[in-house]
């Protein structure tokens, strides 16, 4: 087990995440909302098909999609990178960017967490915390992926959310960590 440690956990979490990919995607996927954030976006994102549009808007290079009760959420918008360099300032910055966007939703002072998550090659940060949803007095946890682009001070982030009070909620939050990868 020493020897083979790293090996037997790598193993581990690819055919987890394998089993999750089948989950997700066995009803098939949108393609019509996929393209839609495309458009937008020049990249592309494969979601369940049951996803919804809830906001639009690419003036400001925002898209917000979701799903019924549990409540997954996924947004993805552009930011300034200069602003998610150091931890204090990305945190923020995430807050203005939420504000802007989603003016009902705000981040809780209470659980904040970095991270880096392996995509391909990469090392993508990745933040962590706990939402307040003021319209639905309710909230939950939430995840950012920071995404690199080409411009020069652009980072693409994309978001999800998970609300399904009283019940578990990290299969729901790797689902759509699946769907971001």
């Amino acid at each position: 087990l020493t020897s083979n440690c790293e090996w037997i956990l790598e193993q581990f979490h690819t055919l987890f995440e394998e089993k999750i990919i089948q989950e997700v995607y066995k009803y098939g996927k949108n393609n019509d909302l996929s393209n839609k954030i495309l458009k937008i976006f020049g990249h592309s994102i494969d979601l369940q098909p049951d996803f919804k549009l809830i906001v639009a808007d690419s003036l400001n290079s925002f898209v917000w999609v979701g799903r019924g009760y549990p409540y997954r959420w996924l947004t993805l918008h552009k930011s300034r990178k200069d602003s998610y360099l150091d931890i204090k300032s990305s945190w923020e910055q995430l807050k203005n960017d939420f504000s802007q966007h989603m003016p009902k939703i705000t981040i809780s002072n209470y659980y904040q967490e970095n991270d880096k998550a392996s995509y391909g090659n990469n090392k993508i940060p990745i933040m962590r915390g706990i939402y307040e949803h003021s319209e639905s007095d309710t909230g939950g946890p939430f995840f950012v992926y920071i995404f690199d682009t080409e411009q020069t001070n652009e980072v693409i982030l994309v978001s999800g959310f998970v609300n399904n009070p009283g019940h578990e909620k990290i299969l729901f939050l790797k689902q759509l960590e699946i769907m971001i990868k």
